[in-house]
């Protein structure tokens, strides 16, 4: 990303391909041989879009090294994943 500071549409993912990289695809498989198991997608936290995954959302750097979150976008996205968690759980889990 610092290559294009002026230009940081050059940084975007596209996500069928991040999330094509990603481990996505073995954890949901691996949640179908638990009972009960229910998967929390936060791809629309990090691709909001549903396309595309931008390098900075809300004056906030999404990833560092390239494809990891940033500790900052982490910690701005709990809220969400708050969410997320408690509706995969009826409630039981998270603040709705």
């Amino acid at each position: 990303m610092q290559a294009n500071l002026r230009d940081l549409t050059k940084c975007v993912y596209s996500k069928r391909s991040r999330v094509g990289a990603s481990g996505a695809g073995a954890q949901l498989e691996a949640a179908t041989q638990v009972p009960g198991a229910r998967v929390v997608d936060m791809s629309p936290v990090v691709c909001p879009d549903g396309r595309r995954c931008p390098p900075v959302i809300g004056n906030v750097l999404v990833y560092r090294s390239g494809s990891h979150l940033s500790d900052t976008y982490a910690s701005t996205s709990t809220d969400a994943l708050a969410r997320a968690i408690s509706k995969a759980t009826g409630g039981l889990l998270g603040a709705g």
